[in-house]
């Protein structure tokens, strides 16, 4: 059983910080004669500038800049998918480049220095960089558009087999507790997926709305191979996934009753907002109207009330699993266990079901009434009507 969690093993590699790292391979290889050092560091900053400017940069590549060895010349960052370039200041004070190129190949990163041939150092004044766009205004090497055209027919024959059957559509709109089938199926999915490395179907799954993309459409659709209830590998790799790995660890009934009450959260502009997760193995009463942290008035856990010290197996993205987009209660599952990519893991999945029914949009309700007292954790009747408190 491979037991990794997120992007890393768990016990087995451990994320640093990246200034320590940045500066302790600096030392190392100017200790081993090496004088013109660059770094590519998979983490960005945000900007209000276009692609060749310095405007308003901040983030984690900033910082670096500002506390990274002199020994380093250059500094590229990436991951956020903004583009700048910047030459900002380090701890000594001397100017360096720092530039993002973007993302998805839109850019390059032009970066030239002048070495001293003597020293090997960078000559002081010399290192810049610059976003140059990629533009289309150039004849195509045939070498690669050939390969292109290999594996866009590869793609295209892999997008087209069929995977199974639907017996209706399965929309994305959401009902008024923001239930939607498609959101179901995805949480059903992944916890079937979480307990193919266990043994064991996994209590419940939880899914983050950014996760879930689209629906499933009975009707044929554009591709010639489609036909009346046919499921296409095409349509559901587009349905659902971020290029997240699915994650199955242990959670507390506080834990899972605390993520519920972070659906409701204020933005910035100190608005509420409301994000719905899709739920597998779970009913939630819920009365929207109370409080921030009282409005979650009873859990049930395949029947059964949730009990606030009871360890529960729970399947999710591993974003979720990082306690990213606003749900910070997920964070850190114990006995972490990761399945595949949630694409791959999804199609998979969808490919070993005979005739897949759109779940129902039963497991949450709204219901308004006197403030929840947490203490108590009432049970309340597990099939009152749905929609929305009036």
């Amino acid at each position: 059983m491979e037991r990794i969690f997120a992007s890393y093993q768990v016990g087995a590699l451990q994320a640093g910080e990246m200034l320590d790292a940045v500066d302790a391979e600096a030392e190392r290889l100017a200790a081993q004669g090496v004088n013109a050092i660059v770094v590519l560091a998979h983490e960005g900053a945000s900007t209000t500038g276009t692609f060749d400017q310095c405007a308003d940069v901040q983030g984690p590549i900033v910082d670096l800049a500002a506390h990274a060895s002199p020994l380093v010349d250059v500094i590229v960052g990436g991951h956020w998918h903004t583009a700048f370039s910047c030459m900002l200041p380090g701890p000594d004070g001397t100017e360096r480049p720092v530039i993002s190129p973007g993302h998805h190949g839109r850019l390059f990163a032009d970066i030239r220095f002048d070495v001293d041939a003597v020293t090997g150092d960078v000559v002081p004044g010399t290192a810049a960089a610059t976003n140059v766009p990629v533009t289309r205004d150039i004849p195509a090497d045939a070498g690669i558009a050939a390969t292109v055209d290999y594996w866009n027919g590869v793609g295209g024959q892999l997008w087209a087999d069929p995977l199974g059957t639907v017996t209706a559509d399965v929309p994305m709109t959401l009902d008024d507790t923001g239930e939607s089938p498609m959101k179901n199926l995805v949480a059903d999915a992944y916890r079937d997926i979480g307990g193919e490395n266990l043994g064991t179907r996994p209590d419940l799954a939880m899914v983050e709305p950014y996760q879930v993309r689209g629906g499933i459409s009975h009707a044929v659709g554009t591709n010639a191979a489609d036909a009346p209830a046919r499921v296409l590998f095409g349509e559901a790799w587009a349905a659902q996934g971020r290029g997240s790995s699915i994650v199955t660890g242990r959670l507390t009934g506080a834990q899972i009753r605390d993520v519920l009450e972070q659906q409701w959260r204020t933005d910035a502009a100190g608005a509420e907002q409301y994000v719905p997760l899709g739920l597998s193995g779970v009913t939630v009463v819920a009365n929207p109207t109370q409080p921030e942290g009282q409005r979650i008035k009873s859990v049930r856990v395949d029947g059964r009330p949730l009990l606030a010290h009871h360890s529960y197996v729970v399947s999710m993205s591993s974003r979720l699993a990082l306690g990213m987009d606003g749900f910070p209660a997920l964070a850190d599952p114990r006995d972490p266990v990761r399945s595949d990519m949630d694409y791959f893991a999804f199609t998979s999945w969808w490919g070993g079901q005979d005739v897949v029914t759109p779940p129902a949009t039963d497991r949450v309700d709204f219901r308004c009434g006197p403030a929840w007292s947490r203490p108590g954790w009432p049970v309340l009747p597990p099939n009152v009507p749905g929609g929305s408190c009036g």
